[in-house]
């Protein structure tokens, strides 16, 4: 909300020069460590919370809710630019919602998973009259966790920024140098493809009633690997803006990431741990999987068009099948997979 609240006030590049532009990357970077968390944090707490198979589709809607504040963010940057509005109303709207998801951050209580597993830990070392600073030095505090499952969520998360990368900024930059495309008509194409990608997670809300996530990816995965090797010869080809915006909607409706899949993941970590592993793996994934998106799409793109693209989405897209059949065994193991 302060980061917010800081670029709606800064003096413009006219007046300050390159000091708007080192404070607004600033507050960039700190706006993306202090939402880091919080989706992950939302999928973490209604996994505790719901036991059966419920949980999955209630996951789901948190990511349709988080890309509806997408729908909002492109809608209302289409709606300034289309009609050359003050761009600071943006960020006013962005610190108003913050400070709801303050209100809301520390309204709800510890999930009972939590509470329960400290509670018994605290009992141990009462019974055993042990310090309680002694904790943290505990095997149940510090149990490690299967480097497998490390792995599987890593290549879970980091399809995400992918599909994302390839979707909105790689097709922008067809817009703008195939077509010559301005500003506000790549943000407006961007709003359709978040309006398709929203309809995409509403579909699979509903799926998931009916079947584990990881079978849905499986479907989904049966369905796009083939479509994989065509994606470059479809990109190097197309004619008009609408066909290329047509393709990246068929793209968002393929495509596989870690949708409802987080609390098959998460439930294999340790619960007093969970919340600090999961955060970790996934700011890491989304951290380096953007750096590699960021540069290696423009490497590779220069050197082999648009075939460039496979060279990153091929071997991800193959560890996430490693991984999401790693999760399948274990979910079957369990008696959970159905």
């Amino acid at each position: 909300s302060i980061t917010c609240l800081v670029m709606a006030f800064l003096a413009p590049y006219s007046q300050i020069g390159i000091t708007a532009t080192v404070v607004v990357t600033c507050c960039r970077i700190m706006q993306g460590i202090s939402s880091m968390g919080e989706i992950l944090g939302s999928e973490l707490y209604i996994s505790e919370i719901c036991k059966d198979r419920r949980r999955y589709f209630m996951i789901a809607l948190v990511i349709v809710c988080s890309n509806l504040g997408g729908n909002a963010a492109l809608g209302i940057s289409s709606l300034i630019l289309s009609n050359n509005l003050n761009w600071r109303i943006v960020f006013f709207i962005g610190a108003s919602v913050a400070l709801v998801g303050l209100v809301a951050r520390t309204a709800i209580r510890e999930t009972p998973d939590f509470i329960n597993a400290k509670l018994k830990l605290d009992n141990s070392f009462d019974i055993a009259n042990v310090k309680k600073t002694k904790i943290k030095e505990s095997a149940i505090f510090n149990k490690k966790i299967d480097k497998k499952i490390i792995i599987s969520y890593f290549f879970m998360e980091a399809m995400s920024p992918i599909w994302f990368y390839i979707g909105y900024f790689y097709s922008a930059t067809i817009l703008k140098t195939k077509f010559l495309m301005p500003a506000e008509g790549i943000i407006f194409n961007n709003l359709l493809i978040s309006f398709a990608v929203t309809i995409n997670f509403i579909i699979i809300c509903f799926l998931l009633k009916k079947m584990h996530p990881l079978r849905v990816m499986k479907i989904k995965m049966s369905i796009c690997f083939p479509f994989l090797f065509f994606l470059p010869y479809l990109y190097q080809n197309v004619s008009t803006p609408q066909e290329l915006l047509i393709i990246n909607i068929i793209v968002k409706f393929l495509s596989f990431d870690g949708f409802a899949t987080v609390p098959v993941v998460l439930s294999f970590f340790p619960v007093l741990k969970r919340f600090t592993y999961g955060a970790f793996i996934y700011s890491c994934s989304k951290a380096i999987m953007y750096v590699i998106m960021s540069f290696g799409i423009e490497i590779f793109s220069r050197n082999f068009g648009t075939y460039g693209i496979l060279i990153i989405l091929l071997p991800f897209s193959i560890g996430y099948a490693f991984s999401r059949n790693h999760l399948e065994k274990l979910e079957r193991a369990n008696g959970n997979y159905y």
